[in-house]
């Protein structure tokens, strides 16, 4: 099965190249932007496996990429990082494969959350 490819929303300029190149090193095709709208383009261009979200205190532009992108593109999987556990969206965790927080300390917990990823696509089947 090929690598998932990955959508990483973050306004950090260095945390979107970290991860991108994160990512890039272990194989996955990856598209990094800053804003809610750029990433809502790209959605719109591509299907994406996962996206990763930075998801901050009081963060209504997260809950809105999550609203909108659960619309766009329904098969989508998320993984969230956040300053604090209480600010993960109430909005359901359906599609989350997992939540860490930020800043995530060992980049490999990203890997682990995506190797979940086989699992879900083959409890749908």
């Amino acid at each position: 099965m090929s690598k998932p490819t990955i959508l990483i929303l973050d306004s950090e300029e260095m945390v979107r190249a970290l991860l991108a190149d994160f990512f890039a090193d272990n194989g996955h095709e990856v598209h990094a932007v800053a804003s809610v709208g750029d990433a809502l383009v790209e959605l719109a261009r591509r299907p994406f496996d996962v996206a990763v979200l930075d998801h901050g205190h009081g963060d209504t532009e997260g809950d809105v990429f999550l609203s909108m992108a659960r619309e766009m593109r329904p098969e989508l999987h998320y993984i969230l990082h956040t300053v604090s556990m209480e600010d993960i969206p109430s909005g359901g965790f359906a599609r989350v494969l997992g939540v860490l927080p930020r800043p995530v300390q060992d980049l490999n917990l990203f890997l682990d959350l995506l190797r979940k990823l086989p699992a879900v696509r083959e409890s749908r089947a």
